[in-house]
């Protein structure tokens, strides 16, 4: 099987992901503490929380999303300023994913030269947002 081939397969399962993750974020509520939507699809409560009763890092991640598509953009970020910025590329991510299938540019090209540092802008990114939860969270510190 060609790279090209492999290329278009994964570019379309994360057209097909960007667009579930989307359509999924429309059709919750976001919770109005800020955090639990997740819990509106079925899911238990975060066990992290739950057994330290302080949020992990990904507490408010679906509220964050919720809120993004509804572009309610302040009450995203206050819900997890990590899950903002991933739900603004996420909203970002088909149309970068159809370009790539059309033009024939690989969707995924930047990171032979920038995987490193977008990793580590990432946990950086996730770490600045789980501080700016545990400080704002109420009850905390």
């Amino acid at each position: 099987m060609s790279s090209q081939i492999v290329a278009k397969a994964w570019t379309l399962l994360f057209l097909g992901l960007s667009i579930w993750l989307i359509a999924t974020a429309i059709s919750v509520a976001p919770d109005a503490r800020g955090h639990g939507t997740h819990e509106s699809l079925g899911m238990e409560p975060c066990p992290y929380l739950k057994s330290t009763g302080h949020p992990c890092p990904s507490c408010g991640m679906t509220t964050a999303f919720s809120h993004t598509v509804r572009f309610e953009f302040s009450e995203a970020f206050r819900s997890n300023p990590a899950g903002f910025l991933l739900a603004l590329f996420t909203l970002a991510a088909p149309l970068w994913f159809l370009h790539s299938l059309v033009t024939g540019q690989p969707a995924f090209r930047f990171l032979h030269r920038r995987g490193g540092q977008i990793l580590v802008a990432a946990i950086l990114i996730l770490a600045l947002s789980w501080w700016y939860i545990l400080a704002t969270w109420p009850g905390g510190p």
